[in-house]
């Protein structure tokens, strides 16, 4: 069983029968997926996929918050939630109110992308990496994430050794939340709680500036990477 999301202006209209539901596809995904897919080294045996289920992107993170406790603070029956979903390409958003919902949605195209390809900028410019455009997307993500070039070893020759590019990393995350934050101006203001998941969001800081009544979930096991939690939601691109 395999569960996957398109963005969430797929499956909702707002009543304007000019914008149908995209059951097309919605459908094309599922398609896509259920013909089966290979592991690229050969590592492990393809998986047999039973069924798939689309869900829309931002709604994961959300249910997964409101129908589990969070530390000693269970989700509020009544609430107003901003559920903030980053992705690789694009920024999903969607409000929901007490009994599911669906109060207000968009989807920007403030992907993470932005962040890693302005990284990419400044590591050139400000540290003179001249070799930083061929870096694979994978290889730069982990230097976000780590806050340094070089080996990850802790011995003291290698933490000499390292490249400090926190503060590149900070600059990049800023240029990423400033357009977050547009997206989403106003929204902070009116929501009781706030359900982030995603890549990266620690370092860019997505939620930053939002005003709260109650908690902030995070979490960044929604994200396109990561596979080891079963509910890892796969934000696959394209169809």
């Amino acid at each position: 069983m395999v569960g996957c999301t398109l963005p969430v202006e797929q499956f909702y209209n707002r009543g304007d029968a000019s914008q149908p539901v995209n059951l097309t596809r919605i459908q094309a995904k599922k398609d896509n997926l259920m013909g089966g897919c290979t592991n690229a080294y050969g590592a492990y045996e393809p998986p047999v996929i039973m069924s798939v289920t689309v869900y829309p992107e931002a709604l994961p993170a959300y249910y997964y918050c409101a129908t589990r406790e969070e530390g000693n603070q269970s989700y509020p029956e009544e609430h107003k939630t901003l559920v903030v979903d980053l992705g690789e390409f694009t920024a999903d958003y969607a409000i929901i109110s007490t009994g599911d919902e669906i109060v207000d949605f968009s989807t920007h195209e403030h992907g993470i992308h932005l962040m890693v390809s302005h990284f990419r900028t400044l590591l050139a410019r400000e540290r003179h990496i001249e070799d930083v455009q061929s870096m694979p997307d994978s290889d730069v993500k982990a230097v976000i994430s780590r806050g340094y070039i070089g080996s990850s070893l802790e011995t003291p020759q290698a933490i000499a050794a390292r490249i400090d590019v926190s503060d590149l990393v900070t600059e990049a995350a800023e240029y990423l939340n400033n357009m977050l934050q547009a997206d989403t101006a106003g929204k902070g203001l009116l929501v009781t709680q706030c359900v982030a998941g995603g890549m990266l969001l620690k370092e860019c800081g997505v939620l930053d500036g939002l005003r709260l009544e109650f908690g902030i979930y995070g979490h960044s096991r929604f994200c396109n990477t990561d596979f080891d939690d079963k509910l890892a939601c796969l934000n696959l691109s394209g169809v």
